[in-house]
């Protein structure tokens, strides 16, 4: 389970882009995830994720998706960029140690995919969902991912 400590049920747009690119980039590797809701941490379950690489492109995608929506001030992207390396400095017990290599790949990596075409409609239309209050199963996150990627109208990131 990857821990917010932003976690609330008040709708925060922040925290849905964040939720939206977490799971986004999470599907885009095959990997299942648990309920999504502005009222709970994302649920994914480490032990089936094979490479941590993985695990740190997915931390990063959450991040570099509430970035590309709501800043374009360097400030809050140093804050981004400070909340996912504590995440990641935390998982190296769990994953081995990190290096700044891993680091700059996982942030390249995360934040490439998440606004690329098809991806970032489908981070735009699961915080959209999240922002409403819905609580979205897997299987229904999974549906709102495809059929976004797929639309023909196309968001802009804007940071």
């Amino acid at each position: 389970m990857i821990a917010n400590a932003r976690t609330r049920t008040s709708p925060d747009p922040r925290l849905a882009y964040g939720l939206a690119g977490y799971a986004v980039v999470a599907a885009h590797f095959g990997l299942r995830f648990g309920t999504l809701s502005l009222a709970r941490p994302f649920d994914l379950d480490l032990s089936r994720i094979p490479e941590r690489s993985q695990l740190l492109v997915i931390l990063y995608a959450g991040h570099s998706a509430e970035a590309a929506r709501f800043t374009n001030n360097s400030r809050l992207h140093t804050e981004q960029s400070s909340r996912f390396l504590a995440l990641a400095e935390a998982l190296a017990g769990y994953t081995g140690a990190l290096d700044a290599l891993d680091v700059r790949r996982a942030r390249l990596t995360g934040g490439t995919i998440v606004k690329q075409p098809g991806d970032w409609e489908a981070v735009g239309a699961l915080a959209e969902r999240l922002m409403a209050g819905e609580t979205l199963g897997y299987l229904t996150a999974r549906q709102v991912i495809r059929s976004a990627s797929a639309s023909p109208t196309r968001m802009q990131a804007t940071g």
